[in-house]
């Protein structure tokens, strides 16, 4: 699609192939396309792929995608799961734990808001600058 800089909303473009398509960008400088959210669950020691998750786009389909996939991790021990600066939110940090889940998430020190209290790490686990 070409939009030749019109405004792009889930408003005011839909796929005429995938009406539950959204639109999403991959970072700030990027256009919006008409797309899914796509993810992995990979295992860490041989980087071979576990599980997968196809959500719509929404502000939060990567985390909902993790907690998803980390449900769906078989056996009653606890398992590690790491994520990017991006998965740092108090909610998604909590519910990981309340899964038998140890979240390894990198801080997000940007987080509108900024402060430790807008992280769901624990300033004894995030290193002295």
């Amino acid at each position: 699609m070409n939009f030749h800089g019109e405004k792009r909303s889930n408003e005011t473009h839909e796929s005429t192939t995938d009406p539950d398509a959204r639109l999403a960008r991959k970072s700030g400088g990027h256009e919006a396309k008409l797309a899914y959210c796509g993810n992995v669950m990979i295992e860490n020691r041989n980087g071979l792929v576990v599980d997968t998750e196809l959500l719509q786009f929404n502000g939060t389909a990567e985390r909902d995608a993790a907690l998803l996939m980390a449900e769906r991790v078989e056996g009653g021990r606890r398992v590690t799961v790491a994520a990017d600066k991006g998965y740092d939110t108090k909610e998604f940090v909590a519910e990981m734990r309340r899964m038998n889940v140890t979240p390894h998430v990198a801080r997000n020190e940007k987080r509108p808001g900024g402060s430790a209290s807008a992280t769901g790490i624990s300033p004894r686990l995030t290193p002295k600058r």
